[in-house]
């Protein structure tokens, strides 16, 4: 099985501290999540560092994030 992690957002006036390292960590330690081969997440390139921090790494081979959208917010 593979788990996906989508956003683990921390509101602004409430970084820096540990309040997302705190989430991710709870959230890889629950059974559900511990026991599948593969825990995959999409994040900004600026958010690379922390997730590395949790185990996490970029070489996922040739995978590409595609999306397909009304928002024009969301498009390129």
């Amino acid at each position: 099985y593979v788990a996906v992690i989508l956003d683990v957002i921390v509101a602004n006036d409430r970084r820096g501290r540990g309040l997302g390292d705190q989430l991710v960590t709870a959230l890889l330690h629950l059974p559900a999540v511990a026991s599948v081969h593969s825990v995959e997440l999409v994040c900004q390139p600026e958010m690379i560092p922390f997730y590395e921090r949790h185990g996490f790494g970029a070489d996922v081979g040739g995978s590409t994030l595609m999306r397909r959208t009304a928002d024009s917010a969301l498009r390129g």
